[in-house]
Formats: C-alpha cells, sequence, structure tokens
C-alpha cells in the first residue's frame, strides 16, 4: 500500500516460443518483438494488448565467425541463413527490414551468416561451442524491444499486478540485471510499419 497498491502477486516466469503461446495459461507475454502479433492467422492480435512498447533491448543482424571483420560485410548483400518467420523472430524482423528473394538465401552455402539476436548467439555459443560474435556496428540492422503484452481478458487485480510488475522495471537492481544478462535498456517506441508488413514477410 505504500506503493499506491494494494495487490501482491506470486509470479511464474516460464520460457514459451511464440509459435505455442496460444496454449500458455499466461497473463502477461514478453515477445522478442512486437511483430509477432500480426502473424497471420495465429490470432495473437486479438489474444494480447501492448501494456508497454519495451522492456530490454537486444541486437539483431548476421553473427559472423569470429575474426571475420564486420566492417567488410555489407549485410543487404552478404550471403544469409534465415529460419522460417513464423517461427523465428530475427527472420521476420529481417524480412520485414529487407524483405528477401532466393537469391538471399543460402542454406547450403558454408560461408553465408545466420540472421540471428544477439542472445540467440550467446546461448548457442554456451550450448555448442559455436564462436559466433554478436551482430554490432555494420551488421547489426536492428533490435528487439521485449513488449509487455498482457492478455486482451485481464481482470482489474491481475492487470494491477502487471503494473506494478512493469513498474518494478525502472529500478537499478532490473537495469543491473538485464546488463549482466548481456541485454540493453528498454527502447523508446520504433517506427510505425505498415499493417501489411508481417504479412507481406511471410508470404
Amino acid at each position: 500500500p505504500s506503493r499506491g497498491s494494494d495487490v501482491c502477486a506470486e509470479i511464474t516466469v516460464e520460457s514459451v516460443p511464440t509459435t505455442e503461446i496460444a496454449g500458455a495459461d499466461a497473463d502477461v507475454w514478453i515477445p522478442e518483438t512486437d511483430l509477432v502479433l500480426d502473424l497471420p492467422e495465429a490470432g495473437l492480435a486479438e489474444q494480447w494488448e501492448v501494456f508497454d512498447d519495451s522492456t530490454a533491448s537486444d541486437a539483431v543482424g548476421l553473427a559472423l565467425p569470429e575474426g571475420v571483420d564486420s566492417a567488410e560485410i555489407h549485410p543487404e548483400s552478404a550471403p544469409i541463413v534465415l529460419e522460417d518467420p513464423t517461427a523465428d523472430p530475427a527472420s521476420l524482423l529481417w524480412i520485414v527490414l529487407f524483405g528477401v528473394d532466393d537469391a538471399d538465401v543460402s542454406g547450403d552455402d558454408p560461408d553465408a551468416f545466420p540472421v540471428m539476436a544477439a542472445a540467440e548467439v550467446r546461448l548457442r555459443n554456451a550450448e555448442e561451442g559455436a564462436g559466433l560474435v554478436p551482430p554490432s556496428g555494420t551488421v547489426q540492422v536492428g533490435q528487439f524491444e521485449y513488449p509487455m503484452l498482457v492478455a486482451a481478458d485481464l481482470d482489474d487485480a491481475r492487470r494491477e499486478a502487471a503494473s506494478n510488475l512493469l513498474r518494478s522495471y525502472g529500478s537499478h537492481k532490473y537495469t543491473d540485471l538485464l546488463m549482466s544478462a548481456g541485454f540493453g535498456p528498454a527502447v523508446p517506441q520504433g517506427p510505425a510499419r505498415p499493417e501489411t508488413a508481417v504479412a507481406t514477410a511471410v508470404e
């Protein structure tokens, strides 16, 4: 109550792939990007509403092997590896930004660079010893903004709990946790995109 709220909440955090979020029993969802709300036929825009535009940030672009000079790589002309954009937010962001055609995607080219977020690179390096460098400089093409979404049918008490959680993200402790995990701070709302951008990217 001293902080203006009489709602206390026990919060359980689970990692759920975007492709499985429709079956998750969650009140709050923090995906990598709000682009996933516009995935065709997923119905996510009806299930979730944006509560905050950004709670953290992370670089997205080309993951280069160690020793490769990023200054010599031009993202728009380099051979790249993309995944299914309905299941891979980094690939979705790339295609929304640049489009894609058969000449861009070189899945069989051993010299092609995967499109990844920095967090994914860190995870792959830790699990597989992949020896990749997170995107930065000229090979960073965008960033994830990790918006906070709440279930569209959330009741008042749980909505207030979500608001309290969001308020806690303004603390120095949260910022320190982000930085220690390799993430950046929340970012301002990004540029507006056409409503058809995601559907066109997936097509």
